[in-house]
């Protein structure tokens, strides 16, 4: 009986044994992959005026502001002077992706390149959300049609800074593009 007793107490050793074994090495198998990950998002990520440049592609600034509707002063702005400092507003981001029909990954992407998202809850983001998927392939005025159906506010619907004042050159606020 004891030799019993002794074979389960060594077998419940091995078991302990092989578990740990495998919980170590799936332990380094998860931070190999994290490792992997890791690598992989920073060959991805890039900057907010590379994946700028990349949607715009070689379109003058007066094709820019044919499908965007923006000032051309935001032409120059959006293809090299964002960051988190100075961010771009979501309505010029939005703006940009009508325009160029890239839809809600690629917006995002843009916005999570200068630390920002869209917030499923807040009235104005939904409706981004819903233009960018819903809405898509239609113009930058289509759009600002169906934000005035949707109630959202003439400082947030898309193009040049729609119901701004015009009192400087720069029709946007200036911390902001």
């Amino acid at each position: 009986m004891s030799m019993f007793k002794d074979n389960t107490i060594e077998n419940e050793k091995v078991k302990r044994d092989i578990i740990e074994k495998y919980e170590e090495e799936h332990e380094q198998q998860i931070v190999q992959r994290y490792k992997e990950d890791m690598e992989n998002n920073e060959k991805m990520i890039k900057p907010f005026s590379e994946i700028m440049r990349e949607i715009i592609g070689t379109d003058t600034y007066i094709e820019f502001q044919n499908k965007t509707e923006l000032g051309n002063g935001l032409f120059y702005k959006v293809k090299g002077n964002v960051d988190a400092k100075t961010q771009c507003q979501k309505n010029t981001i939005v703006s940009v992706c009508v325009g160029y029909n890239v839809g809600l990954k690629i917006a995002e992407e843009l916005l999570r390149s200068q630390g920002s998202s869209f917030n499923p809850h807040n009235k104005t983001d939904s409706a981004y959300i819903m233009l960018l998927t819903e809405y898509r392939g239609k113009t930058v005025s289509e759009c600002n049609e169906l934000l005035e159906k949707l109630g959202i506010r003439k400082s947030y619907r898309l193009g040049v800074c729609v119901g701004k004042p015009h009192k400087t050159k720069n029709k946007c606020n200036t911390h902001q593009i």
